[in-house]
């Protein structure tokens, strides 16, 4: 007889091999009572190992799951989550608020992609976290897509995502973002996210940093134009909303002023960050955003580069019959890997990363959910992705699913 596995084993080099591989496998990591190891972490990066943004959501992921962490340090390129008996969970109950903070300004939202699963299963709403790092940054989603685009599309599967900007934050900068989530039942309901029906809306979110009026005035006049001049966007409702932050201050006020602030006089140049949400009749999201540093005396020329390549990456994931851009699938995986039942995905073909096929591998292996990525549709640019998820029910018990605990095949993928 086959003996019992005694860890799930991770080599943090596979496929994308950086942040997303820690923060897909110990958002799942509620969901066994082994031991896990993620080894090689981000091995072949320029600075391989844990970096501070990695540290703080794989800690929190941590305490969420009730788990031990051994080599959380920074550039650490192995840690080990190890339950925690049943004495030192009921010694150590989670708190009322949780926080975590990447002093580097580390993305609030990809810390908030590794815990909320956890979040979710594990403390059925009770415990609010508290994410302190940058909220716009570059390589990770803005939090506009988080509560305009991620949100409202979780909403469908059963989820009710709360997110509170105490403060408004750009690279090098801290902010603070609030968040409370609760499942609407005790288990998530699979989505069908494959038929787009006609566009209806087109909403532009402007951000900018301080002295950034200006300039985010021109985009907002820049993007407007290129949309009323484009067949893609025809008899769309367009609307508008516009963020301009002040020196020394936050979006949302109450606790922001009790962090610092940077006192440094603003630059020559400002930050902006947009985000695009075009909403369709059957109830797509789909995105495209940009995070750009310009000239605090506008740069009409950067601005209108900045604009039309945005444009033209929605236009383009219109034209592939997709219903959520590459970003947004990639975070929906895990959430349909958990949901009872059979969830469909139309993901756009072209994709600028691993990150998709590194969700949806890592998802397969550590919840025992089956995948099929569908070839490409005929005349599209999308793909179907089917997940048959395993149903995962709030608070019971959570035995070791069926998965896979050697480095080899993680996710049941067929073409």
């Amino acid at each position: 007889m086959a003996s019992l596995p005694s860890e799930i084993t991770i080599d943090g080099a596979t496929l994308e091999g950086g942040g997303q591989v820690i923060r897909s496998v110990l958002s799942l990591s509620f969901l066994s009572e082994l031991p896990i190891r993620i080894h090689s972490i981000r091995a072949g990066r320029s600075k391989p190992g844990l970096a501070n943004q990695h540290l703080a959501g794989a800690r929190l992921c941590a305490t969420l799951s009730s788990r031990s962490l051994s080599g959380d340090e920074l550039r650490s390129q192995e840690v080990v989550a190890r339950p925690c008996s049943v004495e030192e969970r009921a010694a150590s109950p989670l708190p009322a608020v949780l926080t975590a903070e990447s002093s580097t300004s580390g993305a609030t939202t990809l810390m908030l992609q590794a815990a909320l699963p956890a979040l979710l299963f594990c403390t059925g709403g009770s415990t609010e976290l508290v994410l302190i790092g940058a909220t716009d940054g570059s390589f990770a989603p803005p939090v506009a897509h988080t509560a305009l685009v991620l949100a409202p599309l979780l909403e469908r599967m059963g989820v009710c995502l709360e997110l509170r900007l105490e403060r408004r934050a750009f690279v090098p900068e801290l902010g603070e973002l609030r968040v409370r989530a609760r499942l609407l039942e005790r288990t998530l309901c699979p989505i069908d996210l494959t038929r787009r029906g006609a566009l209806r809306t087109v909403h532009v979110f402007v951000a900018a940093s301080t002295g950034g009026a200006d300039a985010a005035a021109a985009m907002r006049t820049c993007v407007e134009r290129l949309l009323q001049a484009s067949p893609a966007f025809e008899g769309a409702c367009i609307s508008f909303e516009m963020e301009l932050l002040s020196a020394g201050a936050g979006s949302g006020g109450g606790s922001a002023s009790a962090r610092p602030v940077s006192q440094r006089k603003p630059g020559p140049q400002v930050q902006l960050s947009v985000q695009l949400v075009a909403t369709t009749e059957s109830g797509a999201v789909l995105s495209a955003n940009r995070l750009l540093s310009t000239a605090r005396i506008v740069d009409g020329g950067r601005i209108e580069n900045e604009a039309r390549a945005m444009l033209g990456e929605l236009e383009e994931l219109l034209a592939s019959g997709a219903c959520a851009c590459e970003h947004t699938c990639d975070q929906l995986i895990v959430y349909m890997a958990l949901a009872h039942g059979c969830s469909r995905l139309a993901a756009p073909v072209s994709v600028t990363s691993q990150h998709l096929e590194t969700a949806i591998h890592f998802a397969a292996k550590m919840t025992g959910a089956t995948f099929r990525v569908g070839e490409l549709v005929q005349g599209t640019a999308h793909r179907i992705i089917e997940c048959e998820g395993v149903g995962a029910t709030l608070g019971a018990d959570r035995p070791t699913p069926a998965i896979n605990t050697s480095e080899d095949e993680g996710a049941t993928i067929l073409n």
